[in-house]
Formats: structure tokens, C-alpha cells, sequence
């Protein structure tokens, strides 16, 4: 599914959610109770997650993004991920999607790499792969003490909540680092191998069982928050 300027431009209007939205939100209201309004409620896009580098020298692939956006609808947003508290519940993601680029204009890659700490290894990336972008829908109700905090920009950077199923692969050998003909190791090792041997960045594959969504100071991707209308966060070709 492609997006269009314009298709931005309506979701960023206003923070109601439309009609067809409302359906979809309303899917989640408790059994016995009355249909939300579309006036009760504060609805967000999000940029949640993508395939590039992220600060923790890890970088997801398609088939793990892909399984976060099928299991994300539903999940509660939160608060700093704690997971021990109820309280910290703030809302709740009722779509998502994953926006895929096969290409990415120039840009496109000015304003990925430009704050990127890791300009050469994520343009391969995309070269390689493409660009894919986790956007995640949610919604809070207008009551609540914290969507001015939404609504005014106090809470903006997001960072996902997971399990994850699968397998870290070396980048340079593009197999799993114990498969013995991998002579590496993910950088998380440093300090206990050679530094040659170590890789810049690991790649996660597999299944990743999407838990929550949470607002935080600073996410482990960089590019992860609300999407705003200057688009800071979001990169359409």
C-alpha cells in the first residue's frame, strides 16, 4: 500500500478519526459497552520501526517488520515500557501497516543519512533492500490527561515492545553467525573477540510477536515518533 502526499494531508487534518476508522476502532470497544464517538477520541499515525540501524547496532528485515505490523492491531500504547503497570496503559494501535520503498530517491537519502551514524551501512541497506517503514495507527481518548501532551508535541518519540522469534544474521555473510563457515561476530561481542572480527551492525529475521507501543524520551530507532506535518519522520519515495 503506496500513500500519497495528499492521503497524508487527511490524516493529518484533523485528530478525529473518519468514519471508516471509527469502524475499525470500534472493533476494540468492551462487549456490553456503547460505540465510541469519533468526537471522544484522539487518533495518531506513527512511525514505529523500519529496517535501518538502529542505536542499538541492530537492523530488522522485511519478513521480521512484515510480522510486527500483522500482530501490532490491538496492542495497548504505553508509557516508557512498563510492562508492570497498568496505569502506564495510554491507549490503544488499531491498524498498521508496512510502507515499502524499493527505491528510495536522493531525497529520500539526504534526509535518512543525514543524521545517520551510520550513513554507509544503512544506504547499502537500502540499495540492497529497499526501505521499509512500520506506520501504526492508535488511538486515546480526547479525556484523558495526556493526549494535550500528544496533541502539543510533550509526547512524540515512540519505541516498539516485543518478543522476538528467530535468528541474527551476519550482514557480511548474510548467514546466521553459527554457521561455521561465518568467521564474525555482532558487535554486542566487543570485548570479548578481535575487533576485526566483529561486524558493524547485526540483521534480526524471523517473527516478532508485537506487544506494545510506547512513548519514550529516545527509541532505539531514531526515526520512530509522531508523524507530524512537515514529515520529519516519514519518507514517501
Amino acid at each position: 500500500m503506496l500513500l500519497t502526499h495528499s492521503d497524508f494531508e487527511k490524516l493529518l487534518e484533523t485528530r478525529e478519526p473518519t468514519a471508516e476508522e471509527l469502524t475499525a476502532i470500534n472493533a476494540y470497544c468492551p462487549m456490553g459497552s456503547d460505540p465510541w464517538e469519533a468526537s471522544e477520541l484522539l487518533r495518531f499515525p506513527m512511525m514505529a520501526s523500519n529496517n535501518l540501524i538502529h542505536g542499538s547496532l541492530m537492523a530488522w528485515d522485511e519478513t521480521a517488520l512484515t510480522t510486527m505490523v500483522a500482530s501490532y492491531p490491538g496492542c495497548p500504547l504505553m508509557i516508557d515500557h512498563e510492562w508492570d503497570r497498568c496505569e502506564k496503559t495510554f491507549g490503544m494501535v488499531y491498524d498498521a501497516l508496512l510502507y515499502s520503498l524499493p527505491r528510495v530517491s536522493e531525497e529520500g537519502m539526504r534526509k535518512l543519512l543525514s543524521k545517520s551514524p551510520n550513513p554507509s551501512e544503512d544506504r547499502a541497506i537500502i540499495e540492497r533492500d529497499g526501505y521499509h517503514q512500520v506506520l501504526v495507527f492508535a488511538f486515546v481518548e480526547q479525556s484523558h490527561p495526556g493526549a494535550s501532551d500528544v496533541l502539543y508535541g510533550r509526547r512524540a518519540n515512540v519505541s516498539i515492545g516485543a518478543n522476538f522469534y528467530g535468528k541474527s544474521y551476519c550482514p557480511i555473510c548474510n548467514t546466521p553467525y553459527e554457521d561455521e563457515n561465518c568467521p564474525h561476530y555482532p558487535p554486542y561481542m566487543m570485548g570479548w573477540v578481535e575487533e576485526e572480527l566483529l561486524t558493524p551492525y547485526y540483521r534480526r529475521t524471523g517473527k516478532i510477536d508485537s506487544l506494545e507501543c510506547s512513548f519514550v524520551f529516545a527509541g532505539n530507532c531514531r526515526q520512530a515518533r509522531i508523524l507530524d506535518k512537515s514529515l520529519t519522520a516519514f519518507v514517501m519515495a
